[in-house]
């Protein structure tokens, strides 16, 4: 079961993925209301490699997932999203897009501190994932009344 990102095309071949997540609330209260014109902010140009700011679709054994990417690069800390389609979620998937996508970034991104999450306070399962990806949840809410949860790489790591 190995894995794959597409750059996305939200008007053509992904059409069919954006579309029907953008009609799952729990996309739109984890991630925004209007997920479409959300993610036309994050177009993806290369096919070669992940790009900062940019969404990705998510393949496996030919079947779309969902999307991962980022949304901002400051000061060393790379803010990743990702979003599973509502008829795979519960069988790992997040879990190791997390991991997979979380040791590229580490490793193929200049510069990069770590990487930050910004996970509703009632999404449980992705609480969950990052736990189990060894995020670390800051104890401050941000501005948008989401938590942040933490991955810095292990040249970088913060003494608690």
């Amino acid at each position: 079961n190995n894995f794959y990102l597409e750059k996305l095309d939200i008007s053509g071949k992904h059409f069919g993925l954006v579309q029907g997540m953008s009609l799952d609330k729990k996309i739109q209260d984890y991630i925004d209301k209007d997920f479409l014109t959300w993610l036309g902010q994050y177009q993806a140009i290369d096919e070669d490699k992940i790009e900062i700011g940019k969404m990705y679709a998510i393949i496996c054994e030919g079947r779309e997932l969902g999307i991962v990417g980022s949304t901002s690069f400051q000061d060393g800390i790379l803010n990743v999203v990702y979003a599973i389609k509502r008829n795979v979620r519960d069988r790992g998937y997040g879990q190791r897009i997390l991991e997979e996508t979380t040791m590229y970034y580490l490793n193929n991104i200049k510069g990069i501190k770590g990487i930050k999450l910004e996970i509703d306070q009632g999404n449980k399962a992705s609480k969950g994932v990052a736990k189990n990806n060894n995020y670390i949840k800051s104890e401050m809410i941000n501005k948008k009344g989401l938590e942040e949860w933490f991955y810095f790489n292990e040249s970088n790591k913060k003494t608690r």
